[in-house]
């Protein structure tokens, strides 16, 4: 019974490393056949890439890479994102004239992912027929000269708002004896939020300053 068992425990033990390393050879594998269709470019690190190689002028270092991987395109693994390198204007014209379907896309970050949040908006949205009828509605409802002149005194009644608002929080930042200064950013934040808002959904929006709260 000693024997039988100590026999398994061996066995278990001999075999535990090959099935660790059956996984790690697919993957092995994988990469190679990828590396395979990938443009040149140096091997990067594990985990960082090539993000050390690029040093502290990455523009000086691309450059000189070119005299070792060829002038067209370079590879290069930044983390964990796969970068290629457009070094010329040949193959520039070539990536975005001649094969521009096949690159359009960009990549969308994961939080936008969740119950396809990225399908709703044209910056993160996926290349196809969909964003292009949302290009198209963009194109003809917000950025035509007509509607633009039109919307002007919606523009001008929120930052004429913001103004005001940012008037009211000086004097009352100076009446309690601080600086009087304000935060910009924050009333720009405001500001655009008020326009798209009101863009969108009518004269019925009103102003959100007083359901943020207000920060000098």
């Amino acid at each position: 019974m000693e024997f039988s068992f100590s026999f398994l425990f061996s066995s278990v033990l001999l075999l535990l490393p090959l099935l660790l390393l059956l996984p790690l050879r697919s993957v092995i594998i994988h990469s190679r056949k990828e590396t395979k269709q990938r443009p040149p470019g140096p091997k990067g690190w594990p985990v960082i890439g090539n993000i050390l190689d690029l040093g502290a002028m990455p523009h000086q270092t691309l450059f000189n890479l070119r005299t070792r991987y060829g002038p067209d395109l370079l590879w290069l693994k930044l983390g964990s994102m796969n970068t290629m390198v457009v070094q010329s204007a040949k193959a520039a014209e070539q990536l975005l004239k001649n094969q521009d379907t096949s690159f359009c896309d960009r990549k969308c970050p994961h939080a936008l992912t969740s119950h396809n949040y990225k399908d709703g908006t044209i910056a993160f949205g996926r290349y196809g027929s969909y964003w292009r009828v949302l290009r198209r509605l963009c194109t003809m409802e917000f950025l035509v000269n007509k509607r633009i002149n039109d919307m002007a005194p919606v523009r001008r009644k929120c930052v004429d708002a913001m103004i005001q608002f940012m008037e009211e929080d000086s004097a009352a930042a100076l009446a309690r004896g601080e600086s009087g200064a304000v935060n910009l950013a924050h009333y720009l934040f405001l500001m655009g939020f008020n326009v798209v808002g009101n863009l969108t959904y009518g004269e019925g929006f009103g102003n959100c300053w007083k359901v943020f709260e207000r920060k000098s």
